[in-house]
């Protein structure tokens, strides 16, 4: 275990408000331990690494996905944003390679600018095709809430040239999709999950509806499944832990009248050819399965012991086995609507073995809760894998009234979300128990 990339702990990181060990500091103290019980000669400490650094320049780099190439290299996609950090930000798609698993990177080549009028592109997920092509997937955002379609494109000389960037639909809606979300099924099939939200120019319509792009010719042509479904109220799960004491009276409203939210859907094909769909929510993972691609989605149901605020989460198989590894931030004992509930931290891992009908919590990849983590990417290659995921950075540009940084509840400064793009890089035996 590489020491110097955990994060410092001191006791108050340590310790909840009630004095007792927290636990990712739990599980951070065992990673350490179990780090002395490797193989010989098998590498098993965990990389870490800014591929761009913005924690004190205002930037904002993210959104990844990476592929390996035929050749061995890796090959890195990500958002660029400029002239700001917002969503609707002027943002180009970089890609990078490297040639020693990820320790070094080439210098960021642009690959997609924004159209003539459009606000920006963004969110690539990149996979290597059956056919031995490199498939990506990624955004072209018209207008900032109303007008936002993803778009194919393919390389089949390991990312040198791509095929002109056709749109998945010709349909005009504000579709949302993440970076690193497209799979290709055992069949042949591709498939590319986006939430449609009912927006207008004023207002974001925050409950998407839920869905899937399929394409039976590799990329030829692409449609849009009917079934897509938005939260209803007969699927709303209570939070645990909740205390209506400690939060606001508009979030004991919400969850007195059972609302919440889908955004955001992932989707994993299971061993029986079934696909499993994940969308994020005010404080859960809700889960679905599909028997057929023409089918109907089963009713969505929280995943039990999964405590999360309104974050993205990444779910990949680990090759070789049956387990399904979810990356995502847990809140812990902190409450839904509590104070800092909403910070994206720390970085956690969970497990199933059945198909993610329960999980379980693993050791993290970044257990310090000083920072928020989110949007991440996972990539499993040559018995390793590697992350790609956003980091955020201490807001100093908010001030409080006598002129200071503005601070959190905590005493640590505002957090800015979308900030650098980080890589952890280790053996994917970190994820079997």
């Amino acid at each position: 275990m590489n020491l110097n990339a955990l994060p410092r702990l001191s006791v108050a990181n340590l310790l909840d408000r009630g004095g007792r060990l927290t636990w990712c500091a739990a599980v951070a103290v065992a990673l350490v331990a179990a780090s002395s019980r490797s193989a010989a000669g098998e590498r098993t400490s965990l990389d870490f690494q800014y591929v761009e650094d913005h924690r004190t320049d205002g930037g904002r780099s993210g959104e990844g996905s990476i592929a390996e190439l035929a050749d061995g290299r890796l090959l890195l996609m990500y958002s660029k944003f400029r002239d700001g950090a917002a969503d609707h930000s002027a943002a180009d798609i970089v890609q990078r390679y490297s040639k020693d698993q990820g320790r070094n990177w080439s210098a960021p080549q642009i690959l997609f600018s924004r159209p003539a009028n459009a606000t920006n592109v963004m969110s690539a997920s990149l996979l290597r095709l059956q056919d031995g092509r490199v498939g990506c997937v990624f955004f072209v955002k018209w207008t900032a809430t109303t007008h936002c379609i993803p778009h194919w494109t393919a390389s089949s000389d390991g990312g040198v040239t791509w095929t002109k960037p056709i749109p998945l639909t010709e349909e005009v809606g504000y579709f949302v999709g993440n970076n690193d979300r497209l799979i290709q099924m055992q069949d042949g099939v591709l498939v590319y999950p986006t939430s449609l939200h009912a927006n207008t120019a004023a207002q974001f319509d925050g409950n998407g509806a839920c869905g899937i792009f399929c394409s039976r010719d590799v990329g030829k042509t692409w449609a849009k499944a009917a079934d897509a479904n938005r939260f209803r109220k007969e699927w709303f799960t209570r939070p645990e832990p909740f205390r209506p004491e400690r939060v606001s009276a508009a979030v004991v409203q919400r969850v007195e009248n059972r609302s919440d939210v889908f955004q955001e859907p992932g989707v994993v094909e299971l061993e029986n050819g079934r696909l499993m769909m994940c969308a994020r929510s005010n404080a859960h993972v809700y889960l679905s399965y599909l028997d057929r691609l023409d089918g109907k989605w089963e009713p969505f149901r929280a995943a039990a012991g999964i405590n999360v605020c309104l974050g993205p989460q990444t779910i990949k198989r680990l090759p070789g086995s049956k387990r399904l590894v979810m990356l995502y931030n847990d809140r812990g004992a902190l409450g839904y609507g509590e104070p800092g509930f909403s910070n994206r931290t720390p970085m956690s891992v969970a497990v199933s073995d059945d198909e993610g009908r329960s999980w379980k919590q693993h050791a993290p990849l970044e257990p310090s809760d000083t920072r928020n983590y989110c949007y991440s990417s996972l990539l499993f290659f040559k018995d390793q894998f590697m992350v790609s995921y956003y980091e955020s950075a201490d807001r100093t540009d908010l001030l409080d009234a006598k002129g200071k940084v503005a601070l959190e509840f905590d005493g640590r400064p505002r957090r800015r979300n979308l900030a650098s793009l980080k890589t952890c890089f280790g053996p994917a035996s970190f994820f079997r128990d």
